[in-house]
């Protein structure tokens, strides 16, 4: 692990995620999409955003989610990143994949909680760090 910034602190983990955990993710995957449960536009709250429709410039990826502990890898993967954080796996969201093709992003946004039906937020506890493994397809 290596520190490539700081204020906020970034770090830098080769082979944070095994070959066995990248080919098993990629199965789910594919399984989601098999099922048409691929990736969707990635947006500011999916619950709530297909209520309301609210797209968010700030975000042209698109992003699939996996079920919290949804098996023995994403536990483990969820339980790795929580440790290396000092939480347990329980104060892990689930896990979550974001896709980018050339020219989308995920622009500088602030995640303050669930939009509301009448537009009121209910806020969130902040997130205090983040585990980003990386991929390059």
């Amino acid at each position: 692990m290596r520190q490539v910034h700081e204020s906020p602190n970034i770090f830098e983990i080769d082979n944070f995620l095994t070959e066995t955990e990248l080919q098993h993710i990629g199965r789910i995957v594919a399984a989601k999409f098999a099922n048409n449960g691929g990736f969707k536009k990635s947006t500011v709250n999916t619950e709530v955003d297909a209520i309301l429709g609210v797209e968010d410039e700030n975000r042209t990826s698109t992003t699939m989610w996996l079920n919290k502990q949804q098996d023995a890898i994403t536990r483990q993967i969820e339980t790795r990143a929580a440790g290396l954080l000092g939480y347990a796996a329980t104060h892990c969201e689930p896990l979550q994949i974001v896709h980018y093709t050339e020219g989308q992003f995920f622009d500088t946004h602030h995640d303050a909680g669930t939009l509301m039906e009448d537009g009121s937020v209910e806020a969130l506890p902040p997130r205090t760090h983040r585990v980003l493994p990386y991929m390059d397809t």
